[in-house]
């Protein structure tokens, strides 16, 4: 089993390999730094489709999560792929943020 700083250590080579190995600079309308042009984020979104226990799940937990203020009860709108009407209705709903 590894430890902390030997999976700390991994994720910084694997993260270094991928910087290095990088083929899709920032387009931008002004230079900037070489860093941030070639900088590589981990995350994607997969296509597969999310089970519905697992989104229940994950929704009750946000549920029971604080808030600011302790100002619940929460509310969500979720629309999956699988049901197109109401995902591409949710697609364009304007963004709190």
């Amino acid at each position: 089993m590894l430890n902390y700083l030997e999976v700390l250590q991994t994720s910084k080579l694997l993260h270094q390999a991928k910087v290095n190995s990088m083929k899709n600079p920032a387009i931008t309308s002004h230079e900037i730094h070489p860093l941030i042009a070639e900088r590589w984020s981990p995350r994607a979104f997969d296509s597969k489709l999310v089970e519905t226990e697992k989104l229940a799940q994950i929704f009750e937990a946000a549920r029971w999560a604080s808030s600011c203020f302790n100002d619940q009860p929460w509310a969500f709108i979720v629309a999956t792929k699988d049901d197109t009407v109401n995902y591409q209705k949710n697609a364009g709903l304007p963004r709190p943020f």
